[in-house]
């Protein structure tokens, strides 16, 4: 992320640069050839209003099992944005992969990144360089995945939202250094039941 926020303090928006952001057609929802086809389609089935938002998911290696971006042109344009969601595939950042959770579990990981999509959606440039300023602080990145975590409960994946929290809080797979972030930065899974407990029948 910090790279991306110094990329926005070198270089400003140039008309000629926001003219050769590409347009990408509605339903643009791709993927490479990934094991967790299933998860995607039916975490994306609880966010409509990404209908029309062109999302890309592929894997990586990173620090964490799921990670949103956006590509950088994209980032001029509000409503000519391109979206990557990037999993994880060194089991060695996390201890696990994708491909060891159950179906619920991956619906939780995606659901949550697609949660990211909905509020990058809403912020402007400036709003993603507030957002990428922020993140760089302890105390508001968990307030911006909390949120997140919220905001997924929301659009009704609380259970499968549990099912993964519970597996990367409670797996013997997952390295101390993971654990450590998730609780820290993530609601807990005896914060995400009472959300269940709470909610309308």
């Amino acid at each position: 992320m910090y790279k991306i926020i110094l990329c926005y303090l070198l270089f400003s928006p140039q008309k000629s640069l926001i003219n050769k952001i590409p347009y990408y057609p509605p339903n643009a929802i791709t993927s490479d050839s990934l094991p967790f086809q299933t998860a995607i389609t039916a975490s994306i089935s609880h966010y409509p209003e990404l209908l029309h938002t062109s999302i890309k998911f592929k894997q990586t290696a990173q620090e964490s099992t799921g990670k949103t971006t956006m590509s950088f042109l994209s980032l001029f344009h509000k409503n000519r944005r391109h979206y990557i969601i990037r999993i994880n595939n060194d089991a060695g950042r996390t201890g696990f992969l994708m491909q060891d959770l159950t179906t619920d579990e991956q619906i939780g990981v995606l659901g949550h990144e697609l949660a990211h999509v909905v509020d990058f959606s809403h912020r402007n440039f400036f709003g993603m360089i507030g957002f990428g300023l922020s993140y760089l602080n302890k105390h508001k990145r968990r307030e911006l995945e909390r949120a997140t975590d919220l905001r997924t409960i929301n659009h009704g994946l609380a259970p499968e939202l549990l099912e993964w929290s519970t597996f990367a809080l409670k797996s013997p797979l997952t390295t101390p250094t993971y654990k450590q972030m998730r609780k820290r930065f993530y609601l807990s899974p005896g914060e995400i039941r009472k959300f269940i407990v709470s909610s309308p029948k």
